[in-house]
């Protein structure tokens, strides 16, 4: 069971609004389908640890994770993303770039919109569950671009991350814990890609069915 010494734990869950019940249920049954989890103990060490994590960064957390283990070590990894002042600038005058800039576009559903600052490459990854470290990297040494789809009624809310090659081509387009598009977020996309002169031969044929 739950050592003693981490009912402190569990009061704790409870009172950010965790049932009892199916937090029990999770920690002593669901969580041994996680690799790398060892024990309930271990679970709720990892669980409040992601938790305090998200909290940290200001970006909200899934309650019960399908993987914890998974989850808390894209945290980790976010989290430990170090941008000093020199990465800060490069990502800033890349992003800010009329080029760059040129490609926010919308609709009366979706708006396509460029980050402004290294920092919002990194809340996107921790609420969409993506590891971003190598895509702030990336931008900075202007390698690849980063857009963020979102619903015109949620515009800050994280939704999906679409990567864009220097040669104008999409090469990805991803929600929560990685998941593909689907048609209408593809639609939109292609949509975007005719106004904006970007190449979305990929989600043609990887949306065809």
């Amino acid at each position: 069971g739950v050592r003693e010494w981490n009912l402190e734990k569990v009061q704790n869950l409870m009172n950010l609004g965790f049932d009892h019940d199916k937090l029990f249920s999770y920690l002593t049954e669901e969580v041994y389908t996680d690799k790398g989890i060892e024990s309930p103990n271990d679970a709720i060490i990892t669980l409040c640890d992601y938790i305090s994590l998200q909290t940290q960064m200001n970006v909200p957390y899934v309650r019960y994770p399908k993987s914890l283990k998974l989850n808390h070590d894209l945290a980790v990894k976010n989290h430990n993303v170090i941008i000093d002042e020199e990465k800060k600038k490069k990502f800033q005058e890349f992003v800010s770039t009329d080029d760059y800039k040129d490609a926010e576009w919308n609709n009366d559903k979706y708006a396509i919109i460029a980050p402004t600052e290294a920092r919002d490459l990194v809340k996107e990854g921790c609420t969409l569950n993506h590891c971003v470290k190598s895509y702030v990297d990336r931008l900075c040494d202007r390698e690849t671009k980063i857009y963020f789809l979102r619903k015109v009624k949620e515009a800050d809310k994280p939704y999906i991350t679409v990567e864009v090659a220097t040669s104008g081509v999409v090469v990805q387009a991803r929600g929560f814990g990685d998941r593909w598009v689907n048609k209408e977020e593809a639609e939109t996309l292609i949509q975007w890609g005719k106004h904006k002169h970007i190449n979305t031969s990929l989600l043609n044929s990887r949306n065809a069915a």
